[in-house]
């Protein structure tokens, strides 16, 4: 099989839709994000590879620079977000999320079935773009299902918080057809439900900051603060940290990773240990030289250094912390 790392440029086998490797998942899935914006898990074996990935990232930006979010100024009018479904030339009907606004999505999609809420796909979709979310047969005694999308925009340029939305909609073949209406974007004719159309986009946002005086309350002045204490081996793999971890881009990983790491040595010293073990992992040493770098300029560190290869495989650090 052939093989794949992140940064690589691929293509599927069967429709020719194209998207970079963000991520390895296991020995056969990846982590796709197609050009249209969507961000999915893929078998190895549906895939070939028309580009590699050159060479090391000379830094943390070039690394991550697919996960960099850009500002996005409106240049155009916008018309909302909006859920189109069409009937394709193959007798199917095809589930678009259209995002016709300078906000990012984060999304996840479910359908009701018997047995419960199964999701379907997650992922996010950049500003005036569509994509294909999901696809059902279409046959005489097909029963549609009752789904449910939840949505959290997101632009750098707004003052205010956007409110997460979620839709739950059962759709009917026969209010899809020709006579719908053309969707922006997708320029097909399709039955549009509405997420949030502009004009509800302005009325739903509310402002971080008022002109408020918020009183911090006065710690106890006797008694102790209750700190939790850390495990001496901390694993800074991103599953074992974060539950939430599959909706984060590889910059939030990154610096979620550090935090937890600052964290966790500052709880150590406090508290009086005298070694601390991070198991960071291998890479390209980008969060171990975080690491390095921190250690460095802590004056309540004696030493650090590898860990023992026996006992917490490659990519580990023990610490040594000054009584």
């Amino acid at each position: 099989m052939e093989t794949f790392i992140a940064g690589d440029r691929v293509e599927f086998i069967d429709d020719k839709t194209q998207g970079v490797v963000m991520s390895v998942i296991d020995k056969d899935q990846l982590l796709i994000l197609l050009d249209e914006g969507l961000e999915i898990p893929v078998y190895k074996s549906k895939l070939i590879k028309i580009s590699s990935f050159k060479g090391t990232p000379s830094s943390l930006e070039e690394k991550y620079k697919e996960d960099i979010i850009v500002p996005v100024k409106i240049s155009k009018e916008t018309t909302g977000i909006f859920i189109a479904i069409n009937k394709s030339n193959t007798n199917h009907l095809e589930y678009n999320l259209l995002n016709d606004t300078c906000n990012y999505l984060y999304f996840t999609f479910y359908c009701e079935e018997n047995s419960g809420i199964k999701a379907l796909t997650r992922g996010q979709l950049i500003p005036f773009h569509y994509s294909l979310i999901h696809k059902q047969a279409l046959t005489p005694d097909a029963e549609l299902s009752r789904y449910t999308i939840c949505l959290l925009p997101f632009n750098e340029l707004e003052e205010r918080i956007q409110k997460p939305l979620v839709l739950n909609f059962s759709p009917s073949p026969k209010h899809i057809g020709v006579h719908n209406p053309v969707a922006p974007l997708l320029n097909k004719r399709a039955l549009l439900i509405p997420l949030r159309s502009s004009a509800e986009e302005k009325k739903s946002q509310k402002p971080i900051f008022q002109n408020k005086t918020i009183e911090l309350q006065e710690l106890p002045k006797s008694g102790f603060v209750d700190v939790e204490k850390p495990d001496f081996i901390i694993d800074l793999h991103i599953e074992k940290i974060h539950s939430g971890y599959a909706l984060m881009t590889r910059q939030e990983i990154f610096n979620y990773q550090v935090d937890y790491f600052q964290n966790s040595l500052d709880k150590a010293i406090a508290l009086g240990y005298n070694k601390i073990v991070f198991i960071h992992g291998i890479g390209v040493n980008t969060l171990k030289s975080k690491i390095v770098e921190i250690l460095k300029k802590n004056s309540s560190v004696g030493s650090f250094g590898d860990a023992d290869i026996r006992k917490y495989g490659f990519g580990a650090t023990e610490v040594a912390i000054k009584n």
